[in-house]
């Protein structure tokens, strides 16, 4: 069961409220509304949060070894465990093992840069679905970071192999597992495509968490990112995302 925080809907904006809000007039405050995009730790972004993501599965964990979930039951929760390893293996760790064994051609891992900015981005965008796992994310120099995400990734990358694909696994919510839908067919041939899925978050959350910013320059900031990323690129996933309705 995946359980939304107490929180409040929509874009928090913190040290970067004043700031945002010259950026529109020009001059030190679009400095350092750039300045603070350039280095990251001030924009925090949450997606909406009209439904959480609750989960109906076939199996539950118990001890070290899933166990098939007692038939009339119900959703059931991953309560905290201990893997084979000793290592703790909470509850979201597990549900979020689930979600990812949705998509087989999703190469998951901890173990290199690549892979966990690849997590990263990859929750991100199926958050903008608005299925919201309870994951907010920050600003950094490669976009949209979340810390509770890495941590809970790291715990699931011990465990994540003996989870199975499910294919019965659902959102206890239709409309929830409807959005989830789109996000499959969103994602379908791009789960492991890093510069996709960095360039599309993080021109999502500069749209989102710097409202006041131009379509023309939240792609320049983006492109500026990676030597080998492009406006043209930027562009593509820009009308990508507007064609999903998320922009």
């Amino acid at each position: 069961m995946l359980s939304s925080p107490a929180a409040v809907l929509g874009i928090r904006r913190h040290s970067l409220r004043a700031v945002v809000a010259q950026a529109g007039r020009g001059g030190a405050g679009q400095s350092q509304a750039a300045s603070a995009i350039a280095t990251g730790h001030h924009a925090r972004y949450a997606p909406l949060r009209r439904q959480s993501g609750r989960l109906s599965r076939t199996s539950i964990w118990q001890g070290s070894e899933l166990v098939p979930a007692p038939a009339g039951e119900g959703p059931k929760s991953i309560f905290l465990m201990r893997a084979d390893s000793g290592k703790d293996v909470n509850r979201q760790a597990i549900d979020l093992g689930y979600i990812l064994r949705q998509f087989p051609c999703l190469d998951f891992g901890m173990d290199d840069f690549d892979h966990r900015l690849r997590i990263q981005k990859f929750v991100y965008l199926l958050q903008t679905f608005d299925i919201y796992l309870g994951y907010d994310y920050s600003w950094y120099l490669r976009g949209p970071y979340c810390t509770q995400l890495a941590t809970t990734a790291y715990t699931l990358s011990r465990s994540y192999d003996r989870i199975p694909i499910d294919q019965e696994m659902a959102f206890t919510n239709p409309d929830v597992q409807g959005r989830f839908e789109r996000f499959k067919e969103f994602v379908r041939g791009r789960e492991n495509d890093n510069d996709f899925l960095e360039i599309a978050a993080s021109l999502h959350m500069l749209r989102n968490a710097y409202g006041n910013m131009s379509r023309a320059d939240i792609v320049a900031r983006v492109a500026a990112k990676r030597d080998h990323f492009d406006k043209a690129a930027c562009e593509a996933a820009w009308e990508e995302l507007e064609r999903w309705n998320l922009m």
